[in-house]
């Protein structure tokens, strides 16, 4: 995988000027961090393990900034990035984001199971696909089939 490239922070330097830095995914977002958990908080009676637990859903909220800026990015301007470009980011998108928000929802007490999977199966059974939430007909689940192979993956 690539390292992402200049152009979603230069979008949002068009559009917003300096505060895009805060898009990097270098850094670290404290403050906004801060700020939800003190409003996941507030005016609650809250334990000490409360607030970590809190804290912890928010890190997992916020540590995926430029992820999420390229998706919006990609949204606000799709002829900017080239097919090469959108495999990258979506496959460097995929690796680091489903666990942040499945671990976020689970430590907010939310559901985290795969809701699409019933509409899925239906989908493949009547596709005669031998997954039940399998991607398309071949009955090879989406997570068998990375949108980058693995041997060209950096770690």
């Amino acid at each position: 995988m690539k390292p992402p490239s200049d152009k979603v922070l230069a979008i949002f330097q068009e559009i917003v000027g300096d505060r895009a830095s805060a898009l990097d995914g270098s850094h670290f977002p404290a403050d906004i961090n801060t700020r939800i958990t003190k409003a996941l908080l507030d005016g609650r009676d809250s334990e000490t393990t409360d607030c970590a637990q809190k804290d912890q859903l928010a890190f997992h909220l916020v540590d995926w900034q430029r992820d999420a800026a390229f998706i919006v990015a990609l949204v606000l301007f799709p002829d900017r990035f080239t097919d090469e470009e959108i495999r990258d980011e979506i496959d460097r998108f995929l690796w680091h984001v489903p666990a942040h928000v499945i671990e976020a929802a689970r430590l907010g007490g939310y559901p985290n199971e795969n809701i699409f999977c019933d509409a899925d199966k239906k989908t493949a059974e009547r596709a005669g696909a031998a997954n039940p939430c399998a991607c398309g007909t071949s009955g090879t689940s989406a997570a068998e089939q990375p949108l980058v192979p693995e041997a060209s993956r950096d770690t």
